[in-house]
């Protein structure tokens, strides 16, 4: 049986091997349009400081590629594809254009995302790895994705029974393995990268007195009051919670919130009773912003800012964020804070890095020390020890592949396309 399975992963590279032309269009076609490529593979090969060739045959069969026009792209590839390579070839479109797999005579070996949901220019501001003019995923981005799928249930408890003493043989390895790296070795390199190759700043807290004064009486009140609002915390409070057991200072507020719409309503007029009854402010306005997410192809995230504005200075405070992911999947909790609840480290990394990644793109205050922060934060998890038998799942799970057909799909082949009119499909 071992010597049939060799055999047939030989067979498969060799294969592989004949693909060469058409790897040659894809990668052109990437280093032409400033196309985004995701292969871990490939960041763990810097890591490990060794040179990569594409022959994994679990990781770089398929080709995961990032876009800012996902749409507009597809089409152009498929298009050369047609005209270069085979006739055999099509695209799927799903989430309102958003994700697009193309086939490659009746294979789809290619996955084009919107990376984030912002203008072109954005590519300047994040700094992709390169190689032979080929972008790549940053690390840290990578590792948004690693720690999603690490804390999904599929791959949880093979994160919990992991066996680390294993980990220091990976190590010693020249070369990407043929079976592929697999997430959890992913997620311990990329977490020593960002340890080994950072300096750190200690942690700076908001010295606005108005708005600490909001949060800290606003955390009292979600603490000490069963209001069934079933509240995960995030960000640095979790951590500090998770070290130490206990919390001597409350940070900038981020919670994952259920049934946000209505709940929302709720937390407004808690904060405006703190407002009057403490006497905070005279004249002032509550408001929520909402956005949507969608990066990495988690299209249904959603983040919520309750903002405070101070009518006499036009000083704007934000108080508290929430997110809506139990409202489609599971989260792993591992204590309770009276009525709050502390998510496992992975849930924190995933949102300290949306965090990160959101201010890098829009904030025009962003730096690197506030990237040292995040990094700062993010490997202090590793001092985190958890009591694995105490972790239940808090959330509904909604399966991802049927919410992405319920938000539009359509199909184009090239070759019906020009039988029928003679030119193929163009989006400029």
């Amino acid at each position: 049986m071992e010597n049939l399975l060799k055999n047939s992963n030989y067979k498969i590279l060799n294969y592989k091997n004949d693909l060469l032309k058409l790897y040659n269009i894809i990668f052109n076609f990437c280093k032409n349009n400033n196309i985004i490529i995701s292969n871990f593979n490939y960041n763990i090969a810097l890591i490990n400081k060794y040179n990569y060739n594409l022959h994994d045959i679990n990781n770089d069969f398929n080709f995961i590629l990032f876009s800012y026009n996902p749409k507009k792209d597809a089409i152009n590839l498929v298009n050369e594809i047609y005209n270069n390579y085979t006739k055999y070839t099509f695209i799927n479109s799903f989430i309102f254009d958003k994700e697009i797999t193309i086939s490659v005579d009746n294979m789809r070996i290619i996955n084009i995302y919107l990376l984030f949901e912002t203008e072109n220019k954005i590519i300047n501001k994040l700094e992709y790895l390169s190689n032979d003019n080929l972008l790549y995923l940053p690390n840290y981005i990578e590792l948004f994705y690693v720690v999603h799928k690490l804390y999904h249930p599929n791959n949880f408890l093979k994160y919990l029974d992991y066996d680390y003493t294993k980990f220091d043989n990976y190590n010693k390895l020249t070369e990407t393995p043929i079976k592929g790296f697999d997430l959890i070795y992913v997620y311990n390199k990329l977490i020593d990268n960002l340890e080994n190759n950072n300096i750190y700043y200690k942690n700076q807290i908001d010295k606005n007195q108005i708005k600490n004064i909001i949060i800290d009486l606003l955390f009292t009140e979600l603490l000490n009051n069963n209001l069934n609002l079933h509240l995960i915390l995030l960000d640095i409070n979790a951590i500090e919670y998770l070290l130490n057991l206990k919390l001597d200072s409350i940070n900038n507020l981020a919670f994952i919130l259920n049934n946000l719409d209505n709940n929302l309503k709720l937390i407004i007029k808690i904060i405006d009773n703190i407002i009057q009854k403490n006497k905070i402010l005279l004249k002032y306005d509550i408001i929520i912003k909402k956005s949507s997410f969608y990066i990495f192809n988690d299209f249904r995230l959603k983040r919520y800012i309750i903002k405070v504005i101070d009518q006499n200075t036009n000083k704007i405070f934000n108080i508290v964020t929430f997110f809506n992911s139990t409202s489609y999947e599971l989260i792993p909790i591992v204590y309770e804070f009276k009525y709050i609840k502390i998510p496992h480290p992975l849930v924190i990394i995933r949102f300290l890095l949306l965090n990160l990644i959101s201010l890098q793109l829009f904030d025009k205050n962003y730096n690197s020390k506030i990237y040292q922060n995040f990094i700062y934060n993010i490997v202090r998890t590793k001092k985190i020890n958890i009591n694995f038998n105490n972790i239940y799942y808090e959330g509904i799970f909604i399966d991802e592949k049927i919410d992405k057909f319920k938000l539009g799909s359509y199909v184009y082949r090239p070759w019906q396309y020009f039988i029928k009119n003679n030119k193929l499909l163009s989006i400029q």
